[in-house]
């Protein structure tokens, strides 16, 4: 309903009157802001999952520890995580693997939001500073 109404509005403010009738302009606008928001909301639906907040899923992903990752995972990562920080490796397996949000992070391991996205900055930096040590050592 409100992408109709943007439509519209959008409609409103584009409308060149050489083009043709406002109508006709309006209808495909609208036409075009819906099933814009019909894209969107399909995809987002397809990429995320719905728990009930008393779900024994729920319960195990927000259980999970570095421990419950697979031995080829950490293999695979363990180059990764040689210049990290504890908190930094924390931040790589929640959000990496764990595709945990930051307040989830947060929220699980009572810290603030603003502290987990610290984390994520610093790791991203440790990790950019190792690729170009690596690079010009290597």
């Amino acid at each position: 309903m409100a992408s109709g109404y943007l439509g519209l509005w959008y409609a409103y403010q584009d409308y060149d009157k050489e083009k043709g009738s406002f109508s006709s302009y309006a209808f495909i606008r609208v036409k075009y802001e819906m099933l814009t928001m019909l894209r969107k909301d399909s995809t987002y639906q397809e990429r995320h999952v719905y728990f009930a907040s008393d779900s024994p899923e729920l319960e195990s992903l927000l259980n999970l520890t570095p421990e419950h990752i697979e031995p080829s995972d950490r293999h695979t990562l363990s180059p990764y995580f040689h210049p990290l920080s504890p908190r930094e490796q924390l931040w790589m397996i929640e959000h990496a693997i764990n595709d945990q949000p930051p307040r989830m992070i947060a929220a699980k391991h009572n810290v603030t939001t603003e502290a987990v996205k610290s984390w994520r900055k610093c790791t991203a930096e440790t990790e950019k500073n190792h690729a170009v040590t690596s690079f010009i050592i290597g």
